[in-house]
């Protein structure tokens, strides 16, 4: 698995085989300074715009990758995605939007992609995966601040967050919804399964005037509820009176279920109703 960024003809893939060893790596995509982070005891992979160059502190925050600007030697939450200590105290970066998908998907989805070298300058076996263990394993390592029962401790969420509120989703559940229409926080959302990808994809539901849309799947196609107009995966209008718009992506992280909750443990968790036919969390 990785990391997909994607803008406009650019694509590039930064493999977990590599940033399992590294967690950070430091990146120039379309004009842009990125980060590309990957925290292997949460399971979270996260890509944010940067102005500073960063490194491992060494730290764990609730066994999440805990980083270290260069220029004033603060320390940063990779799931906050802010400053827990120093001179940059409270800050915040802002997230990059990223797709987490397996190799295979990728070389499916985008033949002309790039992939990150493991051409590093370091000795490391990138076949290798020294956690595998504790992948395999129910164990999380150190203790956490918040546990939350409505799942298993390790189960794989894809996760949402916004400036007043998060919302998690369990891959299998919008595998079989296809469509779901949401909030994270007071933000309208809506996320679709992507069958080529396989992976689960979020973007903001608002038309141009800011009014919140509804999708749904009509066993064929994406659809838009206000105009019948069809959509692509990538949020792009394909057919319609709304031919050429675009929705904005949102960041979808995918993490363990311990780590999501205990950072946010006031998280919604998206559920299937009993008759499959109501959105609930």
């Amino acid at each position: 698995y990785g990391l997909v960024v994607e803008d406009e003809d650019l694509v590039r893939f930064y493999p977990y085989q590599i940033l399992v060893w590294h967690q950070i790596v430091h990146e120039v995509f379309g004009g842009k300074q990125l980060l590309v982070t990957y925290c292997p005891f949460t399971e979270a992979g996260i890509v944010f715009e940067r102005s500073d160059l960063f490194e491992v502190s060494g730290n764990l925050l609730d066994n999440n990758l805990v980083m270290m600007d260069q220029s004033t030697q603060s320390l940063w939450s990779q799931l906050f995605g802010m400053s827990i200590g120093g001179e940059a105290s409270s800050r915040e970066l802002l997230r990059y939007p990223s797709v987490t998908i397996s190799w295979s998907a990728f070389k499916r989805g985008f033949a002309q992609g790039q992939v990150l070298s493991r051409t590093t300058g370091f000795e490391r076996d990138y076949t290798q995966n020294p956690y595998r263990d504790y992948e395999s394993s129910h164990a999380v390592y150190y203790p956490v601040r918040h546990d939350d029962g409505r799942l298993a401790t390790k189960t794989k969420i894809f996760g949402i967050s916004s400036q007043d509120g998060q919302i998690a989703f369990v891959p299998e559940t919008v595998q079989t919804a296809r469509v779901v229409n949401s909030h994270a926080g007071s933000e309208p959302i809506v996320v679709w399964w992507d069958d080529q990808l396989e992976t689960l994809r979020g973007f903001k539901r608002v038309d141009t005037s800011g009014n919140a849309m509804m999708f749904r799947h009509d066993g064929t196609s994406l659809v838009d509820e206000q105009t019948g107009s069809v959509w692509n995966t990538n949020g792009e209008v394909v057919s319609g009176v709304l031919k050429g718009g675009q929705l904005e992506s949102v960041p979808v992280i995918l993490a363990y279920w311990f780590a999501w909750s205990s950072f946010y443990p006031d998280s919604d968790l998206w559920k299937i109703s009993s008759n499959n036919s109501v959105n609930s969390w």
